[in-house]
């Protein structure tokens, strides 16, 4: 069906038009496989011409005894080979148990009466049991003891299933254990999938100690390096059966490449696109948005259209409707309050809305019936996105998907070329199990596992763990934490597995509108980073698309306090992000050179400023800086900066032409650098951050004052995503691609492309053309050195600034060093220079030295001699950049230069 509505067609136009043939499926006869009577008669009911290949492949290897994942197309058939699987054992086994694993509660409540249904069809009287989050406690034991299906997701398995193992019935279940369903491979990657990867060695440990052993069969999305993947993520191998034994059918797909007009509002554009998509055809649709912030935004506009539409005025959004049984078009992302969330699933599954917009949260293989178009606001990084995407329609007949240019470098490459579509990498299995913070999470766990479930003294399993963990687990069982990670240590006490959920390493922050008589409704929850972007203080949150002003955040207590607002959108006024690199020995993870290129793989501390934000209020826009205090009403915000600080791990290039260029250049060539990544390897955006900064010591040959550009991962502890710039192919296919950007298709209002560009690119590229040469920074130039015997303790200077790790990074200015009776160590006295004061704070606060961290490169320390209380400046120190009150890296002045 075309789109052939008015106002679209003024502000958009189709540039190319593709049509996804639709295939016939091949059948194979499923009496090859010798199944059991039970499974024929399933297979009489749901196969009665027959299995495709990959099935029979996928089914011949698990009746064997291998652990198997199929990665094949959406809508292939994969649940019915779980079934098969799991009825074979059911069968056989009258004690046997299968546990499948679901990601998303919706998919588990979804699966939970297909599982039935199949069980029903095999003839076979056996109980199927569902336990997520909303399952009341009291009750599980209960469902647990009855269910020969037990359908779960990794949340419940941690923080419920694994915390019991003391229980008897949970000891029986783990010892009956025959079959692990393990559904959406490809979403357990990035935090999730890490915390994932110790969960199921623990599950597996688990069983093990209660005398039980079982297989796994899986299910995911074509993936690149699937195989590593997967054996990463279970810590075992597995057969894997991929597209090339696919022989099921597919329907027809029409994609159409749409383009906007120029110097048109995109976001306006989009939610117009939307809006005549449902006036003018009968498609219901789910459209895809990389950002929460946006899929809140777009929604938000449609729905005051609506309100206008129908009111003849202006809504500001607030009122005693429900905006979930009331709107035809809703945002989902992650966030939400379970029961908002499970409403608006509800309403996609029984066809009551027109059209959803989401983030990838809906990439996942939830069955909505009724989506017979997609729209795709943007190019997707990688095939497997892609193909996510597209499978969400077209499974009950011809689908459309309306691919809509999303203005950047990405989006013009493919639309120049649209074939490129065809080329986009395969995702990658972000998975970094040595993130020690996550190891000493699990760490934790397994501990009060151990105990609750006898183990022998003894540290024994029957998979391997990633390297270092078995040793941070006998130093938390022995009372020997490491500093850095005290934290954790105090923060999970007895129950770690209820403190630390798996989705996030960084805490979740709630958001909280106060009302009459000082009731508190709860909308949702968000990551430091996410508040960075959405709920700064000053700013205007979504929640549903309605409006809120954050009033107050409070980084001790996880709270962003917020009050209703009108529908204004505001956007965070940025300084560029400062990177500290820590060129120490223990601080560098591997260092090449390629003639004056130098490439280091190293820990990084990265610091986030916001200085204010920007308003527009219609066609108004107000530039607002911070402090806003009297500013905005009910908004108090004191300091002149909101910061984020967090440690994780990047990849530092350093060359002279960067020095040589000028701020803007440089900010400009870390920007092209970090797309040119993205479309090489596959990430998702949100991953992976870059920027420009100076060298602040010298190590080496790294000469202070030298520019570089550090490509880094956003998640705190580190995911090693940037690591891959360290593989030869990799920097040199990124840096070509990177230089063709630039001279090609870049488009970035803020950073453009100039001949300065291109040629600082180029100069990169030659570089790591040459054979590249290992390179030792063990050593530093000007160390500094120690001018007396006796013990000593290295303290950050009075007068410069740390990391409080109790107090979510916060900046502390250390104004005094002693020995503190009560903690019996030693102690710093000093302020928070960045801390929303909580009621009853003092301005002097003090902390103990080991849990203030070091700003490599900007924090002076100095060596502490406890016996006579004097204190030696390290030689060479690092200007304190806010003591001296003037910028160490890029910033706007810089830039405006």
């Amino acid at each position: 069906m075309s789109l052939s509505h008015s106002s679209s067609q003024s502000t958009w136009h189709t540039v190319w038009t593709e049509t996804r043939p639709a295939l016939a499926g091949t059948f194979v006869d499923p009496a090859i496989l010798d199944p059991g009577e039970a499974s024929r008669r399933l297979l009489a009911a749901r196969a009665p011409h027959g299995l495709y290949g990959h099935q029979v492949e996928a089914l011949a290897s698990t009746l064997t005894g291998d652990d198997v994942c199929l990665a094949t197309q959406t809508a292939s058939g994969k649940t019915l080979v779980f079934h098969v699987a799991a009825v074979e054992r059911l069968s056989r086994n009258p004690d046997a148990r299968v546990l499948a694993l679901y990601p998303l509660r919706a998919l588990g409540s979804e699966q939970e009466s297909r599982w039935r249904d199949a069980l029903d069809a095999a003839g076979l009287d056996i109980p199927v049991g569902r336990i997520d989050g909303h399952v009341r406690v009291s009750s599980r034991a209960r469902i647990l003891k009855r269910s020969g299906v037990l359908v779960m997701t990794p949340d419940v398995l941690h923080a419920w299933l694994l915390s019991n193992l003391s229980d008897p019935e949970v000891q029986k279940f783990l010892r009956d254990l025959s079959l692990v369903v393990v559904d959406e491979v490809h979403a357990y990657s990035g935090v999730f999938g890490t915390h994932a990867a110790f969960l199921l060695r623990r599950l597996q440990r688990a069983a093990a100690l209660c005398g039980g052993t079982h297989r796994y069969i899986a299910a995911s999305a074509t993936m690149a390096r699937e195989s590593e993947h997967i054996e990463t993520l279970f810590g075992r191998p597995m057969h894997v059966v991929g597209a090339e034994s696919d022989t099921s059918p597919r329907h027809e797909i029409e994609m159409s490449f749409e383009a906007p007009t120029p110097d048109v509002d995109f976001l306006t554009s989009v939610t117009e696109y939307l809006r005549d998509l449902v006036r003018d055809t009968d498609h219901r649709f789910i459209c895809f948005v990389d950002s929460r912030k946006s899929t809140e935004q777009i929604a938000s506009i449609l729905a005051r259209r609506a309100a206008e539409s129908e009111e003849g005025e202006e809504s500001c959004g607030h009122g005693d409707d429900d905006v979930l049984d009331r709107l035809d078009i809703l945002p989902f992302r992650a966030g939400y309050e379970d029961a908002d969330r499970e409403r608006i699933q509800a309403r996609l599954t029984d066809g009551t809305l027109r059209g959803v917009v989401s983030t990838s949260a809906l990439e996942l293989g939830l069955d909505i019936p009724h989506l017979s178009a997609a729209v795709l606001v943007g190019v997707p990084r990688s095939s497997t996105s892609l193909l996510q995407r597209i499978g969400r329609v077209g499974r009950n007949g011809p689908g459309r998907v309306l691919l809509l240019h999303g203005g950047d470098a990405h989006d013009e490459a493919v639309f120049n070329a649209p074939r490129r579509l065809r080329s986009l990498p395969f995702q990658e299995g972000a998975l970094y199990v040595e993130n020690r913070r996550v190891q000493f999470i699990h760490a934790l766990c397994i501990a009060r596992e151990h105990e609750q479930a006898g183990g022998a003294e003894e540290f024994s399993s029957p998979v391997p763990w990633p390297d270092g963990f078995v040793s941070l687990f006998e130093s938390e069982r022995l009372g020997q934490v490491p500093a850095d990670l005290q934290s954790l240590k105090l923060e999970g006490a007895d129950d770690p597995h209820h403190t630390f959920p798996i989705r996030d390493v960084e805490p979740q922050f709630k958001v909280e509108l106060r009302g009459a008589h000082r009731m508190v409704e709860s909308l949702g929850s968000l990551s430091h980073s996410q508040m960075m972007r959405e709920a700064y203080p000053g700013a205007v949150y979504y929640y549903l698309t309605r409006p809120y002003r954050v009033t107050a955040v409070y980084l001790d207590r996880r709270i962003v306090r917020v009050r209703e607002e009108k529908r204004y959108v505001t956007t965070p006024t940025c300084l560029p992000a400062q990177v500290f690199p820590n060129l120490t020995g223990e601080g560098t993870h591997r260092a090449l050179t390629f003639g004056d290129l130098t490439v280091i793989d190293c820990d990084v501390g990265v610091r986030e400023t916001i200085v204010g934000f920007g308003e527009r209020r219609g066609r108004n826009r107000l530039n607002r800086p911070y402090p806003v205090d009297g500013q905005v009403p009910g908004v108090r915000y004191s300091r002149d900066r909101f910061t984020r600080n967090f440690f994780t791990t990047g990849t530092v290039l350093t060359h002279p032409a960067l020095s040589d260029a000028d701020s803007r250049t440089a900010a400009t060539v870390s920007a092209i650098v970090r797309e040119a990544f993205l479309d090489v390897v596959g990430y998702e955006s949100r991953d992976v951050a870059c920027s420009s900064d100076r060298h602040r010591t010298s190590w080496g040959h790294v000469e202070k004052g030298a520019r570089f550009v550090a490509a880094y991962d956003v998640t705190y502890g580190s995911l090693r995503l940037t690591s891959r710039l360290l593989e030869v192919d990799t920097l040199r296919a990124v840096l070509e691609r990177a230089h063709e950007l630039a001279g090609e298709s870049w488009i970035s209002a803020e950073y453009p492309s100039t001949p300065e560009v291109v040629d600082v690119l180029r100069q990169l590229c030659d570089c790591a053309a040459r054979l590249p040469r290992p390179l030792d920074l063990s050593e530093r130039d000007g160390v500094a050195v120690d001018p007396r015997g006796g013990e000593s303790v290295q303290v950050i200077c009075p007068g410069s600034v740390g990391l409080a790790l109790d107090h979510a990074e916060a900046e502390f200015e250390v104004q005094g060093i002693y020995f503190h009776p009560s903690y019996q160590a030693l102690a710093y006295r000093g302020r928070f220079l960045t801390r929303t004061p909580l009621e009853g704070d003092r301005d002097i606060s003090i902390l103990r030295c080991d849990r203030v961290a070091v700003v490599p490169g900007e924090t002076r320390t100095g060596r502490y001699f406890p016996d006579t209380a004097e204190l030696v400046p390290d030689l060479d120190p690092a200007a304190d950049d806010r003591r001296r009150d003037r910028p160490v890296t890029d910033g706007p002045a810089a830039l405006a230069k």
